[in-house]
C-alpha cells in the first residue's frame, strides 16, 4: 500500500498520454527492425557479428531485436501493441525509480508523487511513447535503475545475491543502450559513503566497462566508429556548435516546469541540486556522440535525454524534500493554489503538444500508406510502393508473415506486369493508383540512359559513385527492401548489407524511368 498513491498518479498521467495518442504508427526504423526480426532468429543478434552488423553500426543494440520479436509474436504488425508496451515500460521505469528514491533516500509518498509529476510534465514524453524504436532506451533505463535499487538493498543486507543481480542488471543496461555506461560511475557516486561497497563497485565498473567494450568491438568489427566515414568527430562537434541555439530553445520549451523548479532548488538546496545536476550531466554527456540529437532534437532528443530527465526530476524532488517544500506549502492556500495551477498548466501543455504531434503524424505519407495496407479488405495479393516511402522493409516482412501477399515492389515496371485485380498501388502522396494511372507515370526511356556504378561494402563503409546521364535524378534501389536511396554518391558507415544483397541502379526524369539489371553488393 505504500506506493499506491504514486502508482495511481503514474497510471493516471500515462493513461492521459495514451488517450491523446490516437494514431500510433510505425516509422522507418521500426520497419527495418521488424524486417530483421522476421529474417533471423532473435538470439543470433547477440553473438553473430555478421548478423548484428545488419542491425546498426551505432544506434541500435542487441536487445532491440528480441524486444521487437516478442511484441511481434504476441500481436504482429500492430502499432497499438507497441504503444501499449512502451507505456508499460515507461511506467515500470518510473515505479522502479520511485522505489529507489523511497528506499535509499527515505522520501515520503508525497515527494514520490512530486517526482512523477515533474518527470511526466516533460513535453517530449508523448513523442517518446509514439516512437517504438526508443524501447531500448526504456529497457536500459529499467535495468540501470533496477541495478541501483539492488545495490541499495545490498548495502543494507550484505546479501551477495543482491550484488550479483545488480551486476547482471548493469550489463543488461549496457546491452540495451551503450549511453547508459554512465550508470557505472553514477553507482560509485551514489554509494561513495560506503567505502567497502564503493570499492567493489569501482572494480565491477572497470570489469563491466572493459568487458562491454571488448564485446562491442567484437560484434561491430570494422563498423566501430560514427556514421561518417571521414572526420566524424570534428564534423559532429561542428554540427553541435552550429545548431546549439536551436537545440537549447527546444530543450527549454519542452521542460518548462522542470527547469523552473530546478532554478528554485539551486537557491533552496544548492548542494543537493549541484550533485544531482552532475549526475544528470553524466547521463546527458553521451548524447555528444550523436550530433543529430542537436541538429534535429524534435526527432531524436526525447530518447537521448530521457535518462537525464529522470535525474533532473529526482534532483528537484530531493532538493525540495530536504528543504521540506511541501510542508512549507501546507497552510498557505494561495501559494498552494499557485503551485498547483503551474503544474496543471504544464501537464496540459505537454498533453496538447502530444496531440499536435499525433495529428501531424496522421497527415504523413508513411501513416497513410501503412494504415491502408494493414487495414485493407480484402487483403492485397501485391503492393506497389512509391519512391519516397521509406518503410518498404516492413511490407516485405509482412509478405513473409502472410502468404496472401505474394509481391512487393517499388519498381513500377514490375508492378505493371501484375495481372491480379487485388493489388494496391500508391502514388508519391500515398493515394491509391489504378494500373492505368501508373502506366502513364512509368514510361521507359528511349534510348535508355547510360549509367555505371557499383555498390561496395569496404572495411565497414557502404559506398557507391554513379557516373553518367548527369541531367537525370539517379540512385540505388534495393529490391529486397523495396527501398530507394536517391544519391549518386554515397559513403557512410551505417549497416552491413546481407550476404547476396541485390540492388539496381535507377534513373528518372518526371514520368520516365529506367532500372538496371540486378547486381550483388560487392564485399571487400
Amino acid at each position: 500500500m505504500k506506493f499506491l498513491p504514486a502508482s495511481a498518479v503514474t497510471l493516471l498521467l500515462l493513461f492521459c498520454y495514451w488517450l491523446v495518442i490516437r494514431s500510433p504508427h510505425f516509422e522507418s526504423d521500426d520497419a527495418y527492425i521488424i524486417y530483421l526480426a522476421s529474417t533471423w532468429e532473435w538470439h543470433r543478434f547477440l553473438y553473430v557479428p555478421a548478423i548484428y552488423q545488419q542491425l546498426s553500426a551505432a544506434h541500435l543494440t542487441p536487445l532491440t531485436v528480441p524486444f521487437y520479436s516478442l511484441v511481434q509474436a504476441i500481436s504482429p504488425f500492430s502499432p497499438d501493441a507497441f504503444l501499449n508496451t512502451l507505456v508499460v515500460l515507461l511506467g515500470s521505469w518510473i515505479l522502479i525509480c520511485s522505489a529507489f528514491l523511497r528506499s535509499h533516500f527515505k522520501l515520503s509518498e508525497r515527494y514520490i508523487i512530486l517526482f512523477v509529476v515533474m518527470l511526466l510534465s516533460v513535453a517530449s514524453t508523448g513523442t517518446l511513447l509514439s516512437r517504438f524504436y526508443t524501447a531500448h532506451y526504456l529497457l536500459g533505463g529499467i535495468f540501470g535503475t533496477a541495478s541501483l535499487l539492488a545495490l541499495s538493498y545490498y548495502s543494507r543486507t550484505q546479501r551477495s545475491a543482491a550484488y550479483l543481480i545488480a551486476v547482471a542488471l548493469m550489463l543488461l543496461a549496457l546491452l540495451s543502450k551503450e549511453i547508459l555506461v554512465a550508470i557505472l560511475p553514477i553507482s560509485l557516486i551514489v554509494f561513495i559513503s560506503d567505502r567497502r561497497l564503493a570499492g567493489k563497485i569501482l572494480a565491477t565498473a572497470i570489469f563491466a566497462g572493459l568487458a562491454y567494450l571488448a564485446y562491442r568491438g567484437y560484434m561491430l568489427g570494422e563498423l566501430m566508429g560514427g556514421r561518417a566515414a571521414g572526420n566524424g568527430l570534428s564534423q559532429g562537434l561542428a554540427t553541435i556548435l552550429e545548431t546549439l541555439p536551436g537545440f537549447l530553445k527546444w530543450y527549454a520549451s519542452n521542460r518548462g516546469l522542470l527547469l523552473l523548479a530546478l532554478v528554485c532548488t539551486l537557491f533552496l538546496s544548492p548542494q543537493t541540486s549541484l550533485a544531482g545536476l552532475t549526475i544528470a550531466a553524466m547521463l546527458a554527456a553521451p548524447a555528444l556522440a550523436a550530433p543529430h540529437g542537436f541538429s534535429h532534437p524534435e526527432l531524436h532528443g526525447d530518447r537521448l535525454f530521457i535518462a537525464s530527465d529522470f535525474a533532473l526530476a529526482a534532483t528537484v524532488t530531493l532538493s525540495l524534500a530536504r528543504w521540506r517544500f511541501l510542508e512549507h506549502l501546507h497552510g498557505h492556500p494561495l501559494a498552494s493554489t499557485a503551485v498547483g495551477t503551474i503544474i496543471i498548466a504544464s501537464l496540459a501543455t505537454s498533453l496538447y503538444q502530444t496531440h499536435l504531434y499525433d495529428t501531424r503524424a496522421q497527415d504523413s505519407l508513411e501513416y497513410r500508406i501503412t494504415r491502408t495496407i494493414l487495414e485493407h479488405e480484402p487483403f492485397p495479393t501485391a503492393i506497389y510502393l512509391p519512391e519516397n516511402y521509406p518503410m518498404g522493409s516492413m511490407i516485405v516482412a509482412l509478405k513473409k508473415h502472410d502468404p496472401r501477399l505474394r509481391e512487393v515492389t517499388a519498381d513500377c515496371f514490375e508492378a505493371l506486369q501484375w495481372k491480379d485485380a487485388n493489388n494496391l498501388l500508391f502514388d508519391s502522396d500515398g493515394q491509391p493508383l489504378t494500373r492505368e494511372e501508373l502506366a502513364h507515370r512509368c514510361i521507359s526511356f528511349d534510348p535508355p540512359p547510360t549509367l555505371n556504378g557499383e555498390v561496395i561494402f569496404d572495411k565497414g563503409v557502404l559506398r557507391w559513385n554513379i557516373i553518367g546521364s548527369d541531367q537525370l535524378a539517379a540512385g540505388v534501389y534495393f529490391p529486397g527492401h523495396a527501398f530507394f536511396i536517391g544519391a549518386r554518391q554515397f559513403e557512410e558507415r551505417l549497416i552491413r548489407p546481407a550476404a547476396g544483397e541485390k540492388y539496381k541502379l535507377y534513373a528518372h526524369d518526371g514520368v520516365r524511368w529506367w532500372f538496371s539489371e540486378e547486381k550483388e553488393v560487392i564485399f571487400r
